[in-house]
């Protein structure tokens, strides 16, 4: 069925393919808009066609009609719904097409008719569900007087039923009756009467914190949009709710920035030519050239307010725009600005509860949000595992799970099909995982119309390498464009000032306040507020930097207001009256006065939801108020607030948690916090900040007084660490190294047997990766002494020995033990290891028993390994089984016998391995593809790709099968003419071999180097060569080798 999407978007699409491209564009979605909006009442077709091409002659305008109707009556199920009433046409409803404007029209109907005959509880259903289905104007982005009449009449529909849902809802469903006037406001915010009657609701359900913040919004739109305040009844709300008559904000409203969707502001003084940039970046975007605009400058420069003006003017030309901030501190939770923009109207529908329901395909909780257990429909793909979650494996095999959630969230952004602005404020304080989440976007975005504008400090040090990797990584991508914004001259300072002060400045005024702000907008707007009937002198006398002006704005504040204030910064970040009224001391109406009055100060500003510091040096500023004693009490109340907000659910607040509590001096509930915060975060694949979080834990468990009696706890933080270590560094990172191996120490000492085990089999993989064999093999065989007592680790255990002897070339003993492995390992994934064993054993014995010379044997368990993997849907394990296939393809490809069939097989194969790695961000096994394929395909390019691979490789310090990696470059290079290079990486392969004890391949090695030597070295090589396959019960290498005695006539040694 096709799903016509008119409403904030122009799409057509199957219904089915929510995402896919509009396959009507143009004049032909226009002329079907025109027979939807008339829906039932015929249209002239000469009518239509001089509506739709008014400068063209009539004859011309008919052709075109007859040319775009016969392309519409093209598509399935369009065709039946177009019917012919004489010279006109008619559209009516039919089984093979649906219209969001049809939803709306015909709820919105069945709810006037219900309110009509007194039926509130149909009004109320039939209200809501056409409210859901208004998403946006009628075809955004066209202009046609029938569309502009349509379209207004389609919101002021809307806009009549939010009020009869609000009003019917008032008192049997309050929660809808709010959530139907918020979306009033959303759709008419210049409209008083919305304002009022969602004061009057959230006053009648006891919320007057709520009802006090709709009004400063009010207040603060009308003064940023017309210059006016607010009127007389709704200031008589005010005054009920604060018990006072409101005071009007003082003057100079309009030069500070403003982020309510839809409210426009004024340009910034003395920014025409940023702006100018920006504007042209943003006209890029809209012509598909998506990506990052970066905004530096120092704190207080104006960066933010340049944002601002861009997001004003986007938002009045239609576009789909969203602003999102970010924090400093631990207390911020993974993806948070990705879920702040998804917050936004465009991206989510009408929710009755005010909020929407959102959950990533992959598993993966909702960005911002709690992240429990998944929901039982997905549980196939996410069901939690029957072994210990935290070990390192998991993250290998989640690895696509992430990349999927990302994708998904991705998509979201993109699903309006319109020019996207969206704004994301103080990026110095990004996390890593919204930054890698940015690449995503940008890489599905190819040619959308979709911008980032940044904001970050040049002055803020960077807490951690992780965030400018990235950003690093989105630069090198070619994605950035940064702007670089400096404070202002002093003729803009003194024109800055007097926008607020409503006078010109003197000569020696501006010299004086220029020399004292340094041309910073932040601290010329607080200066010249503060003078108020004191002289400019008198202002700037505390500081001449600017922290004198800000402390002298909080001087001019009540005690209790300079009491919020410090309260409100302790949460540092925005927040809401309900958070700050469970930590205030005093009554819910002393906390109202005390936030007006910052309001009104201009020291607070309303945001959806709350408030937030007009500027974060305000917030230092206010948190300085309070002595460290003082601060102590602060985040104890936040902390217990907290608490008691979320009494069943505390995950996506556990970093804040955890963080008041550090603060506050309580440890033991700070480090509790710190490791739900980071269970969390590696729910939602944010790897980076679990880490973090899990850390902050182990260091203040490492400064406790008494360190013994906390070795316990240092162990159960610990077992959570390998996991998003693994996922963020690999298995060849020394953290995770020296983790597994505290795991191994506490362990022992607490007597926990399968804790010690699963380590061990953690850092056998850890060690082998890094070209450690020998110890890989001893650390394998410790594990598999432990899992006699804990039988659901024996399999992982002689997989993990066999892999190991595979390695050191006891080939017998592998084949041992990976038998054992397929008899004792049930078909399930190993989260210590991050594959599915019985995948991962058959891949990698299929090498083994190609060495023992049963070629056919080798090719059943690899095509076995690759079925089952394929079967099970896992695709880290079908990533290793095709790694594994292809590397036994090409041992069975002699490079003398050239078979170029097998070397074709062999790339593709290679490919297909390079794609689903890139696709699943499954780095190590995608190196290998790129290694065999450089290998298949030969020549100069075959080269530059093995180099690559091998570079990767090395370059995350994974050394495991070097050896083999070098001799397939030296190949190539022989192949090249290039002999003298080809003797050097043969000669470094077999040095390599043996300094870590990767001897499997050095047979073959040996063989390879005797072919390039004078007769008498080759024929020593050759003896090293046969004696070694024999000692390594290698028969298939030993008969390469005297096949190739044979072919020279140098017969070797028996």
């Amino acid at each position: 069925m096709l799903r016509l999407y008119f409403l904030g978007e122009q799409r057509v699409s199957e219904e089915a393919a929510s995402d896919a491209p509009s396959l009507l564009v143009g004049r032909a979605l226009e002329i079907l808009a025109a027979l939807v909006v008339n829906a039932g009442r015929p249209q002239e077709r000469e009518r239509l066609a001089g509506l739709l091409w008014p400068e063209s002659s009539d004859r011309q305008a008919r052709t075109n009609l007859r040319r775009e109707l016969h392309g519409l009556r093209q598509l399935p199920g369009v065709a039946g719904c177009i019917h012919m009433d004489g010279t006109a046409l008619v559209w009516r409803d039919g089984p093979g097409c649906s219209a969001d404007l049809r939803d709306f029209r015909s709820n919105s109907e069945l709810a006037m008719h219900s309110g009509r005959n007194g039926e509130r509880g149909g009004l109320l259903h039939h209200g809501f569900l056409a409210i859901n289905s208004y998403t946006g104007d009628l075809l955004p982005g066209l202009y046609s007087e029938w569309v502009l009449a349509a379209r207004e009449s389609l919101h002021r529909e809307c806009v009549e039923l939010c009020d009869l849902v609000s009003a019917a809802g008032a008192v049997v469903e309050p929660g809808r009756a709010q959530a139907a006037a918020r979306r009033r406001l959303q759709l008419e915010p210049l409209e008083e009467a919305g304002y009022q009657k969602l004061m009057e609701l959230q006053s009648a359900a006891g919320d007057a914190a709520a009802a006090v913040r709709t009004y400063h919004r009010c207040s603060a739109t009308l003064e940023q949009e017309l210059g006016v305040a607010p009127g007389p009844r709704t200031r008589a709300l005010a005054r009920s709710l604060l018990g006072f008559i409101p005071v009007p904000r003082p003057a100079g409203g309009r030069a500070v920035m403003t982020l309510l969707p839809g409210v426009r502001t004024t340009r910034p003084v003395g920014r025409e030519d940023q702006l100018s940039q920006l504007q042209q970046r943003w006209e890029r975007a809209c012509a598909g050239n998506p990506g990052l605009v970066l905004v530096t400058g120092d704190a207080g420069v104006g960066k933010t307010r340049l944002l601002a003006t861009l997001l004003a003017a986007a938002t009045a030309g239609n576009a789909v725009t969203a602003y999102a901030r970010c924090f400093d501190g631990a207390g911020s939770v993974p993806l948070s600005p990705v879920a702040s923009w998804l917050g936004n109207a465009p991206f989510r529908t009408f929710d009755g509860g005010g909020a929407s329901r959102r959950r990533g395909d992959a598993g993966g909780p909702a960005p911002g949000r709690s992240a429990g257990s998944s929901s039982e429909g997905n549980a196939g793909v996410v069901a939690e595992p029957q072994v210990p979650h935290y070990w390192a494996g998991a993250a290998l095999a989640d690895a696509w799970r992430r990349r999927a959630f990302h994708e998904d969230l991705a998509r979201t952004v993109l699903a309006p099909s319109r020019p996207t602005l969206l704004i994301l404020d103080d990026l110095q304080w990004c996390d890593e995982e919204t930054l890698d989440w940015l690449a995503v976007l940008f890489a599905l975005a190819a040619d959308a119309p979709v911008l980032v504008a940044a904001a970050a400090r040049v002055d803020e040090p960077a807490a951690n390498t992780g965030p400018a990797d990235s950003l690093n990584a989105l630069r090198n991508g070619g994605w950035v464009q940064e702007l670089a914004l400096p404070p202002l001259n002093a003729t803009h300072t003194a024109e800055l000032a007097a926008s607020i002060l409503d006078r010109d400045l003197s000569e020696d005024e501006v010299a004086l306040l220029h020399a004292a702000t340094g041309g910073y907008p932040l601290h010329v707007v607080e200066t010249a507020r503060g003078m108020g009937g004191a002289t400019l002198t008198e202002v700037l006398a505390g500081g001449a930097a600017g922290a004198g002006v800000l402390s002298r704005r909080f001087e001019q504040c009540s005690p209790q207001a300079r009491d919020a204030a410090s309260l409100a910064s302790a949460i540092g970040r925005g927040f809401n009256l309900g958070t700050l009224a469970l930590a205030w001391p005093g009554s819910e109406q002393s906390l109202v006065r005390a936030v007006d009055e910052l309001w009104r100060r201009r020291i607070l500003r309303e945001q959806h939801g709350g408030y937030d510091f007009s500027h974060d040096l305000l917030r230092d500023c206010a948190y300085g108020l309070v002595s460290p004693p003082q601060r102590w009490l602060l985040h104890k109340a936040l902390a217990r607030a907290l608490e008691a907000q979320h009494p069943d659910n505390r995950d996506a607040v556990a970093a804040q948690l955890a963080e008041h509590y550090c603060r506050a001096g309580d440890a033991d509930k700070a480090v509790a916090y710190f490791v739900q915060a980071g269970d969390a975060a590696t729910r939602m694949f944010a790897n980076a900040r679990a880490v973090a979080n899990y850390q902050a834990a182990l260091n203040l468990l490492a400064v406790q007084d008494h360190p013994e009696s906390t070795s316990n706890r240092e162990l159960d933080v610990l077992l959570h660490l390998p996991q998003p270590l693994t996922a963020l560094r690999g298995y060849s990172s020394p953290k995770l190294r020296k983790t597994l191996e505290r795991i191994v120490e506490l362990a022992e000492a607490a007597g926990r047997p399968r804790v010690v085990a699963s380590a061990l089999i953690g850092l056998f993989a850890a060690a082998f990766v890094q070209g450690h064999t020998q110890e890989a093999h001893m650390l394998a065989t410790r594990a598999l002494g432990l899992a006699h007592t804990v039988p659901e680790l024996e399999g992982q255990a002689n997989f993990a020995v066999a892999g190991a002897a595979t390695s050191l070339g006891r080939n017998d003993e592998a084949l041992v033990h990976f038998r054992l492995a397929f008899g004792q390992t049930p078909d399930g994934q190993s989260y210590i290891l991050g594959t599915r064993i019985e995948v991962h054993a058959r891949a990698w014995a299929a090498h083994a028993h190609w060495l023992a010379g049963d070629d056919d044997l080798a090719l059943d368990c690899s095509a076995e390994a690759v079925d089952r993997a394929t079967r099970a849907g896992h695709p880290y394990s079908l990533a290793v089984a095709l790694a594994f296939r292809a590397v036994l393809l090409q041992l069975r490809t002699d490079r003398g016998d050239g078979a170029a069939g097998e070397r074709e097989r062999i790339a593709i194969l290679a490919a297909e391995l390079e794609e689903l790695c890139a696709r699943h961000n499954f780095a190590y096994y995608g190196h290998w593809g790129t290694i065999l394929r450089g290998w298949a395909i030969g020549g100069r390019e075959g080269v530059d790709a093995i180099r690559v691979g091998i570079g990767r490789l090395q370059a995350s310090q994974a050394f495991a099968r070097m050896p083999y990696w070098h001799s397939l470059l030296a190949q190539a290079l022989l192949e090249c003419g290039r002999r003298e290079e080809a003797v050097a990486v043969f000669n470094g392969a077999e040095s390599a071999a043996i300094q870590r004890d990767d001897l499997w391949w050095l047979p073959e090695i040996l063989r390879q180097r005797a072919l390039l030597a004078n007769p008498a070295a080759a024929r020593i090589l050759l003896d090293r060569a046969e004696l070694l396959a024999v000692a390594q019960q290698s028969p298939m290498l030993a008969a390469r080798v005297r096949n190739t005695a044979a072919n020279a006539r140098r017969t070797p040694r028996s």
